[in-house]
C-alpha cells in the first residue's frame, strides 16, 4: 500500500505547524473557522447530528454489532458505477501560544458520484461542492495606534476577542469568501488508486473562472504562472479533501476482528527527521440495510528529531526544545464498496521553544515559548444512492 499522500500530509502539517507556532508567519485565513467543544468518535448506532441555524438534524446509523462473527475481511475500494453518496466533513481546531488562542471550525457538504471504475480499481470521481460553512474566534492582547500593549489598571495586558463567520448560503460579504463560494455546485473529476490516494484532480476551470469573475478579474490580464497556482491550489485543496474520505490504512491481507496492524513512515519536516507511526484494530463487524460494515480504531504516534541549531529570524532566534504530536480515531467502513460510513479522528500537537530577542529594548532578553493545537476532524455519509439497476 503506498504511503506517498500521507506522508507529504504529515510533512505538511508539521512544516505549517512550526512556520505558524515558531516563526509566527502563519498567516491564518479569515475565513477559517472554530468551537472550542470536543467531538466523540462515531461508533455508536445511532448518532445525532446537531445541525446549523436549525437544519434538520441527520439520524446516521452505523449499524448493528454482529456478535460471534468468524472469518476474516478485506478492505477494497469496490462501488459500482452510477452510486451517488453525501458527506459532509467538520474540521474543528483550537490551538494557543502566550496569551495568543483562536478557535476554528470549517464544514464541507459535498456529493460524490462513481464515473468509472477500471479494471485496476482504480476510479474517477464526479466531486461537488454542496455548502461551505466557517468560523474563527481569535483572542489576543490589544495594541494601540502604535503598536504598544494596552494594559489594565493593574497593568496586564487586555484580551481582545473577534469573531468571523461564513456560509456560502448566506450572503454574507466576508473578505477571501468568494474564494469558497467559487466552489459550489461545480462538478470536478476526481481520480483516485485502488487504495483511496488521489491522482488527479480535473475540471476546474468552472471554478477558477468563478473565483476571477467574483473578484472582478479578466484572466488574460492575469500572469500565466500566477493562474497556474491558482489551478495548483484548486486542485490541491480539493484532493486533501477528498483524501480525507478514504480508509488508506488497509492491511496487506485478510484480517479478523480483534486483529491489529501497523503502518510506519520516516519524511523530513523543515530538516527536522521525523516518523509517524499509526496502528490499526478491527474492533467489529456491524450489520445494515446495504450489508456489512467495519468498525475500526485507529493510534498514531510520532518521533522528531530535535536539530541542535537555532532558527535565526529578523527579530529574534528560536532554539526548538521539544515537538510532538500524537492523534487516535475511529472509523466505519462498509465492507461492500470500502466507502466510509463515518470517521473521527484527534490530533494533538506541542511545542516547546527558547527565544531570545535580537533586537528592540528586550534585546538579549531569552524566553520560553509554547504552543499546543488540538484538531478534530468527523467524516458523515449523509445520504447514499445505489446505482440504477440494469435497463434503468
Amino acid at each position: 500500500m503506498s504511503l506517498i499522500v500521507r506522508s507529504r500530509q504529515f510533512a505538511l502539517f508539521l512544516s505549517l505547524w512550526i512556520l505558524v507556532f515558531v516563526t509566527g508567519c502563519g498567516g491564518e485565513n479569515p475565513d477559517g473557522g472554530g468551537e472550542t467543544d470536543s467531538t466523540a468518535a462515531l461508533t455508536q448506532d445511532s448518532i445525532g447530528v446537531e445541525g446549523d441555524g436549525g437544519e434538520e438534524v441527520v439520524e446516521i446509523d452505523t449499524g448493528s454489532v454482529v456478535d460471534d462473527v468468524e472469518g476474516k475481511y478485506q478492505f477494497k475500494l469496490t462501488p459500482k458505477v452510477g452510486e451517488v453518496y453525501k458527506y459532509q466533513l467538520e474540521s474543528r481546531g483550537n490551538s494557543k501560544m502566550a496569551e495568543i488562542s483562536q478557535s476554528k471550525n470549517e464544514t464541507y457538504d459535498l456529493t460524490m458520484s462513481v464515473v468509472t471504475v477500471n479494471d485496476d480499481g482504480s476510479l474517477l470521481l464526479g466531486v461537488t461542492y454542496d455548502r461551505i460553512r466557517a468560523s474563527i474566534s481569535v483572542s489576543a492582547p490589544q495594541v494601540d495606534s502604535t503598536g504598544k500593549p494596552v494594559v489594565d489598571s493593574a497593568g496586564k495586558p487586555k484580551i481582545g476577542k473577534e469573531k468571523v463567520t461564513f456560509d456560502s448560503k448566506g450572503g454574507q460579504n466576508v473578505k477571501g469568501g468568494e474564494r469558497y463560494r467559487a466552489f459550489i455546485g461545480k462538478q470536478v473529476l476526481v481520480s483516485i488508486t485502488s487504495d483511496g490516494t488521489v491522482t488527479d484532480v480535473t475540471n476546474i476551470e468552472p471554478i477558477l473562472n468563478a473565483t476571477l469573475k467574483a473578484l472582478n478579474v479578466k484572466s488574460d490580464t492575469v500572469n500565466p504562472k500566477a493562474l497556474e497556482y491558482a489551478r495548483l491550489g484548486i486542485r490541491t485543496q480539493i484532493g486533501l479533501m477528498v483524501n480525507q474520505l478514504f480508509f488508506t490504512l488497509a492491511p496487506d491481507t485478510a484480517v479478523s476482528v480483534g486483529s491489529t496492524w501497523a503502518r510506519a513512515d520516516s519524511v523530513p519536516v523543515n530538516g527536522l527527521p521525523a516518523s509517524a507511526t499509526v496502528s490499526i484494530t478491527l474492533k467489529a463487524i456491524r450489520e445494515a440495510d446495504e450489508g456489512r460494515r467495519a468498525e475500526l480504531a485507529t493510534t498514531m504516534k510520532t518521533n522528531v528529531a530535535i536539530p541542535k541549531k537555532t532558527i535565526d529570524d529578523q527579530y529574534y532566534t528560536m532554539k526548538i526544545d521539544k515537538v510532538s504530536l500524537s492523534g487516535e480515531g475511529s472509523w466505519v467502513v462498509a465492507l461492500t464498496s470500502g466507502f466510509p460510513v463515518t470517521r473521527s479522528s484527534t490530533i494533538r500537537s506541542n511545542f516547546v521553544g527558547t527565544a531570545t530577542m535580537k533586537a528592540g529594548p528586550e534585546k538579549g532578553k531569552s524566553q520560553q515559548v509554547t504552543a499546543s493545537e488540538s484538531t478534530v476532524m468527523t467524516v458523515r455519509r449523509t445520504a447514499y444512492t445505489p446505482a440504477p439497476s440494469a435497463g434503468e
